[in-house]
């Protein structure tokens, strides 16, 4: 999967490449009564994605990590302004500096796309129904008793993962 990344002034473009080495579920929200209980987010052409939010969020996640470390354990420092400048202030955030609370929240200057298939695997899928249906899988699951550790009578459901 890929997707369009540009900066808030438009003259940077890259493409991002998001691999993964399992399985993956990011969900709708939604599911089939009586069928399944979690799909997977589909694009205009029927094709899993993930939505820029997303996409967004784990990249932020991933610096936030990085620029703690960086930081020494502050969250204030440096490393953390430069997160903060790529995509933008978290005014609802507990750890946003009391002096800062008045202040308007900083825009980001990042601006992140939904991540897609490649066009050419796109195309492929959709001149081929019976590939196209290939793409998921459902999956059962259970609910495990948090503390016993052992599986939930009657909470079987089925996960739709690609």
């Amino acid at each position: 999967m890929s997707t369009k990344t540009t900066s808030l002034t438009a003259k940077e473009n890259f493409t991002l490449r998001i691999e993964f080495l399992s399985d993956w579920h990011i969900g709708s929200g939604m599911g089939r009564p009586g069928d399944i209980d979690r799909l997977v987010q589909r694009d205009r052409h029927n094709l899993p994605y993930i939505p820029a939010k997303t996409v967004t969020g784990i990249w932020r996640d991933a610096c936030e990590r990085v620029a703690y470390g960086l930081d020494n354990g502050h969250t204030n420092g440096v490393w953390h302004q430069w997160v903060n400048y790529l995509f933008g202030d978290q005014p609802a955030d507990p750890n946003r500096p009391v002096d800062q609370a008045e202040k308007p929240p900083i825009p980001a200057a990042l601006s992140v796309r939904s991540a897609h298939f490649p066009k050419e695997l796109q195309t492929a899928l959709m001149s081929k129904p019976r590939l196209h249906d290939l793409v998921s899988i459902i999956k059962p699951g259970i609910k495990i008793n948090e503390d016993n550790g052992c599986a939930e009578p009657d909470c079987l459901r089925l996960e739709e993962r690609v």
